[in-house]
């Protein structure tokens, strides 16, 4: 798992030096390593990515856009497993 937490944190790296970090495609990276942090079990740094993603993605799109829609299905995993069932919902 460190090899991997390794080049999550390579990529997170790249995206912060990218200029138009409020591009649609920076949020799905953002949601690839937002999902990818939940899978090791790092919680809170899916929350803080994804977070950042959803506002990305509702910036660029709409509430009511399919890919913020999927950007809030993840985070729902996430806040499920914070044990924040009023957030999940």
């Amino acid at each position: 798992a460190s090899g991997a937490k390794n080049l999550f944190d390579q990529a997170f790296s790249i995206l912060e030096r990218i200029d138009d970090t409020d591009h649609p495609e920076v949020a799905k990276i953002f949601m690839i390593l937002g999902n990818a942090s939940l899978s090791i079990g790092d919680t809170l740094r899916a929350k803080a990515i994804l977070e950042r993603a959803l506002l990305i993605t509702e910036h660029a799109y709409s509430r009511e856009h399919s890919a913020t829609a999927k950007t809030l299905a993840n985070l729902g995993l996430v806040y499920l497993q914070l044990r924040d069932t009023k957030k999940a919902k």
